[in-house]
């Protein structure tokens, strides 16, 4: 009886001293929070404005014992711009743009994918308005000039 009670003690000495290997195991793992940008996507545009789309965990769900309590983006690196959620982004000029959803919590923000996409606005149609009322304006000339020499002839 000794004996056990030697071997329990050292057990007991070398489990509290070096701990046992025991292989833990989560069944409920737990996600990091990430917010995924739904539009734009990578591409180019055809229009000086985009949707803002993105979605990110509900203020409800917590992750890592994290909450988002608010949202932002910023568009070509300038300043955070805060959003309450989905919105329009408009006044885009041509060229080349970069977008990024941050949320944000009490202790960090966590960020989106960067998002790179064009905006290219076709000249076709900033070009067809004035040669349409360039058209119209000689009409109204041509029309005025022919009433003019009809009046003349009649006389």
């Amino acid at each position: 009886m000794k004996r056990t009670a030697y071997y329990m003690l050292v057990l007991l000495i070398l489990t509290a001293t070096f701990g046992l290997a025991v292989p833990q195991t989560n069944a409920n793992p737990i996600a990091e929070p990430t917010i995924d940008l739904i539009s734009p996507k990578g591409g180019t545009y055809s229009t000086n404005q985009i949707e803002l789309v993105f979605v990110a965990p509900s203020p409800n769900a917590r992750f890592l014992n994290i909450t988002f309590t608010s949202f932002s983006y910023s568009l070509d690196g300038e300043p955070l711009i805060p959003v309450s959620g989905n919105t329009t982004i408009n006044g885009l000029s041509a060229g080349t743009h970069t977008l990024v959803v941050f949320g944000h919590t009490d202790g960090a923000t966590e960020r989106s994918q960067t998002v790179h996409f064009d905006i290219y606005i076709s000249s076709a149609g900033i070009i067809a308005i004035p040669a349409i009322l360039a058209i119209a304006l000689s009409a109204g000339i041509a029309i005025v000039y022919t009433k003019k020499r009809r009046s003349k002839q009649v006389k």
